[in-house]
C-alpha cells in the first residue's frame, strides 16, 4: 500500500487507503484498524496488555484464513447448484416421482408426463397423459401433480416427494396460498391427497433435474390414448434415465 505519510486527519487516511492504487490492500487496512481499536478497548476497559508490533501480523494471518474460509464456502454453494441440477434419488427404501406439463395451444392440449424411481434409479411407473383443455402453465403444472398423486396411489406406491419444476405452485402447495383464487379446487385436491400420507410433500427442482418427466409429457402429445408402463418406460427418454441412474 503506498501512502503519503502526512494527514490532516483519519479521514484523509481513509481516502488515501481506497484509492484506486491502494484498493487491493483496503481489506488489511481495515482489519488493522479494526485491530488497533480492539487493543485499544480492551487495555482501556479490562487492562489487558497487547503486544501491539503484532498488530499487522495477526491482522494477515486473520485475513488469509477469512479468505480461505469464504473461498471453501463459495465453492460449497457452487457445488451444491450444481448437484441441485441434477436428479437426486431418494433415501433408502422410499419412492419419488417427477412430473411435468408440456402445452400445445394450438391443439388445445396439454401433455403431462409423470415417473416414479426408488433410491437406484430404477423405474417403478411411468405415464404418458394428455388432456384437452386451453390451460395456463401453473394450471397444467398443477394438473401434473395431481394426476401425478393419484397415478402413485393406483399403483400402489407411496411416495415420500413429489418433485416439480414449476416454483410458484410449489410454494402455493406448501405454504397453502391462493385457495380462493381460480386455482384454489386444484390446490385443494393436492393438499387433501398429501393429507393422507403424513410425510409425503411436494418440492421445487431445476428443469435439468426433470428431464424424464418433460420427455415422457412432450410423448404425452404424440400418442393417440394415454399411456402407462410398470417397472418400464419408453425408449424416447432411456438416455435421460440412464443419466439420472448414473448420476
Amino acid at each position: 500500500m503506498k501512502l503519503r505519510g502526512e494527514y490532516n486527519n483519519f479521514l484523509d487516511l481513509i481516502s488515501d487507503c481506497f484509492t484506486h492504487e491502494n484498493v487491493k490492500d483496503s481489506d488489511l487496512f481495515c482489519i488493522v484498524v479494526w485491530r488497533i481499536w480492539f487493543c485499544r478497548n480492551s487495555t482501556f476497559h479490562e487492562a489487558k496488555k497487547h503486544n501491539m508490533s503484532e498488530v499487522v501480523s495477526w491482522s494477515k494471518d486473520f485475513l488469509q484464513e477469512y479468505r480461505k474460509s469464504n473461498f471453501e464456502f463459495r465453492r460449497e454453494v457452487v457445488s451444491n447448484n450444481i448437484r441441485r441440477g441434477s436428479w437426486i434419488p431418494p433415501e433408502k427404501d422410499d419412492y419419488k416421482a417427477n412430473c411435468d406439463a408440456v402445452l400445445d395451444q394450438g391443439k388445445g392440449t396439454v401433455g403431462i408426463g409423470m415417473i416414479i424411481r426408488n433410491c437406484e434409479g430404477m423405474v417403478l411407473a411411468a405415464g404418458s397423459m394428455c388432456l384437452e383443455g386451453t390451460f395456463n402453465i401453473k394450471t397444467a403444472k398443477l394438473l401434473a401433480i395431481l394426476r401425478c398423486i393419484q397415478f402413485s396411489y393406483d399403483c400402489g406406491l407411496r411416495l415420500k416427494k413429489i418433485e416439480s419444476d414449476e416454483a410458484t405452485v410449489v410454494k402455493w402447495i406448501k405454504e397453502g396460498l391462493n385457495l380462493d383464487s381460480d386455482y384454489g379446487t386444484l390446490l385443494s385436491e393436492i393438499n387433501c391427497l398429501i393429507a393422507k400420507e403424513k410425510e409425503a410433500k411436494v418440492c421445487a427442482i431445476s428443469k435439468d433435474a426433470n428431464k424424464v418427466a418433460k420427455g415422457l409429457a412432450e410423448k404425452a402429445l404424440r400418442i393417440d390414448e394415454n399411456a402407462y408402463w410398470m417397472e418400464e418406460f419408453p425408449e424416447c427418454v432411456r438416455e435421460e434415465v440412464e443419466t439420472d441412474m448414473s448420476g
